[in-house]
């Protein structure tokens, strides 16, 4: 936590939201137990939940700080079974997140699908 505290406040609720998102994977039944594609959608279902905070907006700084810890949590160890995603592919997840908050709960299956299946990332 300390280590997503030092990107800053944003990258603190960022790393919290993507471990709710693993929970509810696992609540409701779409976590695929392939890695990164459970990491990635886990990414993009934390940045669906920043972007619905109710009375909470994230200004460019708050972005910038989510970005910056997320592309720092990526890795290029593609042939590792622990791989989480590369910074990019990171990064990517998290704004595909945001971008789909503002389909209110449409944006859940947005996630779901697109990180759903290998190669689809």
């Amino acid at each position: 936590m300390n280590w997503a505290y030092n990107h800053g406040d944003a990258a603190l609720a960022y790393i919290v939201a993507h471990e709710y998102a693993h929970a509810m994977q696992t609540a409701f039944g779409f976590q695929p137990n392939i890695t990164p594609i459970s990491e990635l959608q886990a990414d993009c279902l934390a940045g669906f939940y920043l972007g619905v905070i109710p009375n909470i907006v994230f200004d460019t700084s708050d972005i910038l700080e989510i970005g910056s810890f997320a592309h720092s949590v990526g890795d290029f160890e593609t042939w590792h079974d622990d791989h989480h995603g590369t910074p990019k592919q990171r990064i990517k997840a998290v704004s595909i997140g945001i971008d789909a908050s503002s389909e209110g709960m449409q944006g859940v299956r947005t996630c779901q699908d697109r990180y759903s299946t290998p190669g689809n990332y």
